[in-house]
């Protein structure tokens, strides 16, 4: 039996984390915001229009390395401008 390799990366975009919280608290300092302007110049920029959470990106993880992702591969969504 052939091993099968299935490769799939995940690139989530902002993410409400500690990391996150670092870069917006950056923005506040370098171009004199408030943390909600900050917060919504990068809600500008995301594709799903809002700041993700740990647990959307943990939710996709999971079906991928699940039985039902077993045929998803190589999927690359962008933002076309």
């Amino acid at each position: 039996m052939q091993d099968q390799v299935q490769v799939n990366a995940v690139n989530p975009g902002a993410v409400r984390t500690d990391r996150l919280n670092v870069r917006l608290q950056a923005l506040v300092r370098d171009h004199h915001v408030s943390l909600e302007e900050a917060a919504q110049k990068m809600v500008r920029n995301a594709r799903t229009m809002r700041l993700g959470l740990p647990e959307d990106v943990a939710y996709l993880v999971v079906f991928l390395v699940s039985a039902r992702g077993r045929f998803v591969h190589g999927v690359d969504r962008r933002r076309r401008r």
